[in-house]
């Protein structure tokens, strides 16, 4: 044991530690990798033991009766890896301060003296400390990682009752199916043993599944650090041979942790493929090729070792909480009674088989199915069902509440919904297995970890809210003779107060369910360059939290419909009216941008890519504020080249698909003409294609050349090669005058397209500034964009953008127009138009 019984000074303490650390590293060859990781202990337990002797030294010379309440009231155990006797020479100093009886000042005094010289000698000996203050009383409820360092934990000095009593408290309060079921789902999500630069303590087939298999036999099997190997053998789990395996594994781990650790000078877990070399030579391999050979044996034995323990422990029974186990996978109720004397166990179940994924057994099923009916609700039920919600895998649980007709219980009416056939034609499903389904869409985009939506997800603070708005979404469907968003919030809102929400939840949760529509009609019918869009959208939605969450639920309502009914196009106008909402939420009093100074900067910009300095300042000058604004430069130059080859005497056409998108992106550019869309629209129903949103900016200049942008798919993908010929070569037949769009569509086989059935046209004039908003509804038709853009244009109004959206059989169609002179329609003008449409 070294000597530190004589030191009396911290800085020595410390030298003498950093002496005999150097001792140690020094004797590395003649040690294996285990028994200098137990050295390393060894050497860290005395320092501690001098160092808990000096606190109370100190304290002592304070309060007389200070020595004899220490030794009886305080204990210092190493945790973690350090209570396992694995420290290698830069690993973490963990140690937890463990106190028992009630508040005491003098044995609160002995533990800030040895706190306080705990951290100045080994922070000057930089070595990292972690430390912990428990009671035998606080141990229900830790999280899984520290109730696993505690798991390891070994008494170093103090009193050995108030640790043993401790550890004991702790076994008690672990759950042996939630610490089962956690271990194996940390260990199981972490990947392949067989990483070019592997992590050799946390990395798969690394240390720490060595570490979990002892985890799991001593809270599955009841057996007790000392025992596991044998214990798992006599259990016929493990063969002698893979004992072996192990531990041949575990010692060549150490060995490679400590040289690696030696080498770096610090704490690293890493084998960088530049210190294969190094770390091969120092363990007396040939060639590093040897080496990671070797490591690779081992990491795939210890991975499949795992594993096999893994399954092993998921089989035995595990306790979940009195007269609930798990076997096999899944919930057990032994005491058929429990459901009857409390009702909350029915939620309780689920909540297990969630948290800790199990299946509910078949007779447990039936028990729940016969309970169903009679269930009762409480805020104690309430408040486990929105952790449901709050939780992962809540899509799962609903769906096996809806199965077993608790969620029916639960949720007033949502039975109705299971078998309420929409009105609307989009949906595929009923009302209740949407609604269900639009909690899996959500689920998976939050376990897709896309950095997409890493912000977003981010700054939501009540997953409870929005699973629970999303699931209730449509039960304002019940009353067909009313609006379903406002019928279905009221309904919202009162069962979320039932629940035992707060006053600010339920709120959201009203707003969430009364909006869960406005979102998705403005993104698809509004042009979001308008100003006063975004001013109209963010009247309503005053804050980033519900923005965030609208636009969640949005995409998992619109998900849930069906294939046809989303689009990587909506995706892109919803993500972008996210932004622009979200850039309005947090400055609403920015001015507006100095268009004149974003003109200057264009131009610059523009004039350094190469290209003429008369023609950047013509197109700057005759385009749009609006276009200059939402353009990114690199298509601005593709535009400027597209006017060269307009007055060059043929029109322009450029096809480019969106990067991993659905859908393909066309600009044409040519002479404004009367009709120019209704031509565009005419070849791509001649060519079979769907149009989903136009943009029109006109340049005035010398000669007026239209610049028109449009959002297209085939058959919901992108254009294949072939199409995009066809495309380019029938647009520029027609804009050229080559062929009209009648005999065009005559030769595709098209026929005459007739108005639609159910017509309906709204004139709003409220939306735009400049344009007047024609908004049309009707039956879906091959065509309609054609057929609808060639009556504007016949009539001579102009249109500017146009946004294309089907909901189920029915077309949602919006022009933003204006009359001849470019002004807003008059009412006569606007009457005109709707009578002809």
């Amino acid at each position: 044991m070294p000597a530190f019984e004589s030191i009396t000074i911290k800085s020595d303490l410390t030298l003498e530690l950093l002496k005999r650390r150097e001792d140690l590293a020094a004797r590395t060859a003649g040690l294996s990798g285990i028994d200098l990781m137990l050295a390393y202990s060894d050497l860290t337990d005395a320092l501690i033991c001098r160092i808990f002797d000096l606190a109370i030294e100190e304290a002592a010379s304070e309060a007389l009766t200070v020595r004899r309440k220490a030794l009886r009231h305080i204990a210092i155990a190493a945790v973690g890896g350090y209570g396992r006797c694995e420290m290698s020479p830069f690993s973490d100093v963990d140690v937890a301060f463990i106190i028992d009886g009630e508040e005491d000042d003098e044995v609160d005094l002995v533990i800030k003296r040895a706190f306080r010289i705990l951290m100045d000698v080994f922070d000057d000996a930089h070595l990292s400390v972690g430390y912990s203050y428990r009671r035998a009383e606080e141990v229900d409820h830790l999280p899984l990682e520290t109730q696993t360092a505690l798991l390891d934990a070994r008494c170093i000095t103090g009193s050995e009752s108030v640790f043993t009593s401790f550890y004991s408290a702790l076994r008690e309060a672990i759950n042996p199916a939630a610490f089962t079921a956690g271990h194996i789902d940390a260990r199981t999500l972490s990947g392949t043993p067989f990483a070019v630069e592997p992590d050799i303590k946390e990395g798969p087939g690394g240390l720490r599944d060595l570490h979990a298999v002892r985890w799991l036999a001593t809270v599955a099997y009841g057996l007790t650090n000392g025992a596991v190997w044998n214990g798992l053998r006599s259990r016929g789990i493990l063969s002698d041979a893979e004992i072996i395996q192990a531990q041949e594994a575990h010692e060549f781990l150490s060995r490679t942790r400590n040289a690696l650790h030696l080498l770096a000078g610090r704490a690293l877990d890493v084998l960088n493929t530049s210190r294969h070399a190094q770390i091969a030579e120092s363990l007396g391999f040939e060639d590093a090729r040897g080496f990671i050979s070797c490591y690779y044996t081992h990491a795939h034995r210890i991975s499949r070792l795992f594993h096999k323990i893994a399954d092993a422990g998921m089989e035995c029974e595990l306790a979940v909480e009195p007269g609930i186990i798990a076997r096999n996978g899944r919930i057990h109720v032994l005491d058929r009674g429990l459901l009857v004397r409390d009702p909350t166990v029915v939620v309780r179940l689920f909540q297990h088989a969630q948290s800790y994924h199990l299946r509910i057994s078949r007779e447990t099923a039936d028990l729940i199915a016969e309970h169903a009916a009679s269930y009762r609700h409480s805020l104690e039920a309430g408040r486990l069902f929105l952790e449901t919600l709050a939780k992962p895998g809540a899509a799962e649980a609903l769906r096996l509440m809806a199965d077993m007709g608790v969620l029916q219980a639960i949720v007033p009416q949502f039975g109705e919904l299971m078998y309420l056939v929409p009105g609307d034609a989009a949906h595929r499903f009923t009302v209740g297995e949407h609604s269900l389904r639009a909690v899996q869409e959500l689920e998976s985009i939050l376990a897709e970890g896309s950095e997409q939506f890493a912000d977003i997800l981010s700054r939501i603070q009540h997953f409870d809210v929005l699973f629970l708005a999303v699931l209730l979404h449509d039960i304002g469907k019940l009353d067909s003779r009313r609006d379903h968003a406002k019928s279905g919030a009221f309904r919202a809102a009162k069962f979320a107060a039932q629940l035992g929400m707060s006053e600010d939840a339920v709120a959201k949760v009203e707003f969430l369910v009364r909006n869960h529509l406005k979102m998705s009609e403005t993104a698809r019918l509004r042009d979001l360059r308008q100003k006063r869009t975004i001013s109209a959208f963010t009247a309503f939605v005053r804050d980033q939290q519900l923005l965030d969450m609208l636009f969640l639920l949005t995409i998992a309502d619109s998900r849930s419909v069906g294939a046809a009914h989303w689009s990587q196009v909506q995706m892109r106008f919803l993500f972008e009216l996210h932004e622009r909402a979200m850039a309005a939420l947090r400055s609403p009093n920015a001015p507006g941008p100095d268009i004149e100074r974003h003109r200057s900067r264009v131009r610059r910009e523009l004039c350094l890519a190469n290209l003429p300095a008369d023609e950047v300042d013509e197109h700057c000058s005759s385009m749009p504020a609006s276009y200059l604004l939402n353009t990114p430069p690199e298509e601005l130059a593709l535009h400027i080249g597209h006017v060269r080859t307009v007055r060059g005497g043929s029109p322009a056409v450029d096809i480019k698909d969106e990067p991993g998108g659905q859908f393909t992106e066309l600009t044409v550019a040519a002479m404004d003409m009367p009709g120019l869309l209704s031509k565009v629209a005419g070849v791509l129903h001649a060519l079979s294609i769907d149009v989903h949103a136009a943009q029109i900016n006109t340049r005035h200049s010398t000669d007026d050349i239209a610049i028109d942008l449009l959002y297209i798919d085939f058959e919901g993908r992108q254009l294949a090669e072939m199409k995009k010929w066809q495309v380019e070569g029938e647009l520029l037949n027609v804009l050229s005058g080559k062929i009209s769009v009648d005999d065009l569509l005559k030769r595709w086989g098209k026929k005459e397209i007739k108005k639609p059935e159910g017509f309906g046209v709204k004139v709003l004039d409220n939306l735009s500034d400049h344009e007047t908003v024609l908004e049309i509804r009707t039956d879906d038709t091959p065509g309609l964009l054609y057929y609808l853009t060639r009556k504007i244009s016949e009539l001579g109004f102009n249109i500017h953008s146009a946004r294309i959206a089907t909901w189920g059989h029915e077309a949602r169609d919006a022009f933003y127009v204006t009359d001849p002179s470019g002004a807003k329609l008059t009412q006569a003008q606007a009457d005109e138009l709707a009578f002809a449409l």
